[in-house]
């Protein structure tokens, strides 16, 4: 609905009033006109209960014809219209701007899709697509009749905020929704802040000190009086609707309330369980790459004399997409491994190193110091086996066209990443849905 179209309360159809249609059916050129005898359909819906007028139209989203369309309405004291065009991504503003215009009630619209729906899926089968488009009209027309007035109403936002999750994303949204003025509440499960950055020594792809960053943001959040935190917490309940929650939050059995008009979730991610793959869980001597973060951050890397990292481990296949952070992360911690010990082989096994700006160019700067970037393709992955001198890496080498066997004293699998234990509860409590 634009701006300058106000809809008023009294527009449109009452309830009791007897249901008027009108149906708009478009040829969009020779997209839909070319797979859809249009005017058939436009015949068709002549004959429909509750229709009283009926129009084919070769652009009905041109401005001529929207003018006749606002005229149609009047002139045939139309309370109900189903346009039977392309897609309402994006022309269902536009119609119901129009009929708005017309005095209309502009959620009496209904929008039939017979472009994606229709011609392009039956491009070589006109009387399917005929036979189809008269369906999709008829159902159209069916649930128009039973459109009820909709009216568009404004609800005060107040300005207090409820974050899910103390990691970084979670404290660094506090400070900026404090900045601007929120009461912000800050849940976080675990018995401190931070998230990821305890579990990880440094940061890609500067290498910032985790634990510094960390501190940062918690000594902002310290100093904001905004800012109330809850840690060792459990989000026990929400009610409401945007811009008006009712929240219960539960913290050593005790439980506290308060009000949210404003949710973000920022509940952060957990490594997939390698379990059974390349060896994990049989072979101390193969990691995820945080347990190599750990092993970094205590000195444990010393005795390694060959470390090969396994990227793409459980992302980018049938489940999943690309993780976003295994190379840069890999390149981050080989690189590491090597300036902390010149002398250790370290190979990236990758798929494709996807970098971007100032990745890249550490990933030109981990070559130059030796470490060996050798690629794989999925139907081809690697094979990790137990030799009397340790571990072995079998892999085929798409660059030289054939299988290499690399010694190995750990492997470390970048794998992909999944919502943290009780992500489920909260979708359930806020009523979304997720991708991982």
């Amino acid at each position: 609905m634009s701006d300058e179209t106000e809809v008023k309360n009294e527009a449109g159809a009452a309830p009791e009033e007897e249901p008027r249609v009108g149906v708009f059916v478009c040829d969009c050129g020779s997209n839909i006109q070319g797979a859809v005898r249009c005017s058939e359909v436009r015949d068709f819906a002549e004959g429909l209960p509750g229709v009283v007028y009926a129009e084919e139209g070769k652009w009905i989203c041109s401005v001529d014809f929207l003018n006749r369309m606002k005229e149609s309405v009047v002139e045939n004291n139309l309370n109900r219209v189903v346009v039977a065009c392309c897609t309402p991504r994006t022309h269902e503003k536009l119609f119901r701007k129009t009929v708005a215009e017309a005095g209309m009630n502009p959620y009496q619209l209904e929008f039939v899709s017979t472009r994606e729906q229709v011609s392009w899926v039956h491009r070589n089968n006109q009387d399917i697509a005929t036979e189809k488009a008269k369906d999709l009209v008829k159902m159209g027309v069916a649930k128009a009749r039973l459109l009820e007035p909709g009216y568009e109403i404004k609800l005060p936002v107040g300005r207090s905020c409820l974050i899910i999750g103390g990691g970084a994303a979670g404290m660094t949204a506090a400070t900026a929704v404090a900045n601007q003025g929120f009461q912000v509440y800050l849940v976080e499960r675990e018995p401190e802040l931070g998230g990821l950055l305890n579990a990880i020594g440094t940061i890609a792809p500067e290498g910032n000190v985790a634990a510094d960053v960390k501190a940062a943001l918690v000594a902002e959040i310290n100093s904001r009086d905004n800012i109330k935190v809850f840690t060792n917490a459990k989000l026990a309940n929400v009610e409401g609707y945007i811009g008006n929650y009712s929240v219960a939050v539960e913290v050593d059995g005790k439980t506290e309330e308060f009000h949210a008009d404003t949710i973000i979730v920022a509940t952060g991610m957990v490594e997939i369980d390698c379990t059974g793959q390349f060896m994990y869980g049989e072979s101390p001597d193969v990691v995820t790459q945080l347990q190599l973060e750990g092993m970094l951050k205590a000195g444990g890397v010393k005795d390694k004399k060959n470390v090969v990292f396994i990227q793409c481990v459980n992302s980018r296949n049938e489940e999943r997409g690309c993780c976003t952070v295994g190379c840069s992360a890999s390149v981050k911690n080989a690189r590491a491994i090597k300036e902390a010990q010149p002398d250790t082989n370290v190979y990236v096994l990758y798929r494709d190193m996807i970098t971007v700006k100032e990745e890249y160019v550490h990933l030109k700067e981990v070559m130059r110091e030796g470490v060996v970037f050798v690629r794989w393709e999925y139907e081809k992955p690697p094979v990790v086996t137990k030799t009397d001198d340790g571990l072995a890496v079998t892999v085929y080498d798409i660059q030289l066209g054939q299988e290499i066997t690399l010694p190995a004293d750990l492997v470390v699998l970048a794998t992909g990443f999944r919502g943290p234990e009780g992500v489920e509860d909260i979708k359930g409590l806020l009523k979304v849905s997720a991708n991982a």
